[in-house]
């Protein structure tokens, strides 16, 4: 049980320092937006964590350790989500580290941020990755 606990702590720090889209997403919703759009943001992120833990408690880390045909569809999933994302940022107009007009008609609302967060981080495959070994073990 303590060398799992281990595991997950060494595991855990790896994954939180390596940056992926979720992260980069809190990165700007920090820099640009209000705190009602930050705290959705991290709620829908914490969000498709608890999913996440929830499927491959379920079995879909069995399901995905055993079908490759399920794990690349779902690895090309995020791929196309991810750059669909890179293209929409791509297209953006650049913002300022000015106050945001509340009339800004391309301004993100707080629903918005959640799913937005919610299916950066649930498209990212960097989270199964984590868990499934972690099933394995138990």
């Amino acid at each position: 049980m303590i060398n799992t606990l281990i595991l997950y702590g060494v595991s855990s720090l790896a994954v939180t320092v390596i940056p992926g889209p979720t992260m980069l997403l809190a990165l700007s919703n920090g820099t640009t937006k209000n705190k009602k759009i930050i705290l959705m943001g991290i709620l829908g992120a914490a969000c498709s964590d608890f999913l996440l833990i929830g499927l491959v408690a379920f079995g879909l880390g069995a399901i995905m350790a055993t079908s490759e045909i399920l794990f690349s569809t779902i690895k090309v999933i995020g791929v196309i989500y991810l750059f669909w994302l890179a293209y929409n940022l791509w297209q953006s107009t650049p913002l300022t580290l000015q106050v945001e007009n509340r009339n800004n008609k391309n301004s993100i609302n707080a629903k918005g941020a959640f799913y937005k967060s919610l299916f950066a981080a649930l498209s990212n495959p960097k989270g199964l990755l984590f868990l499934v070994p972690f099933y394995h073990n138990s």
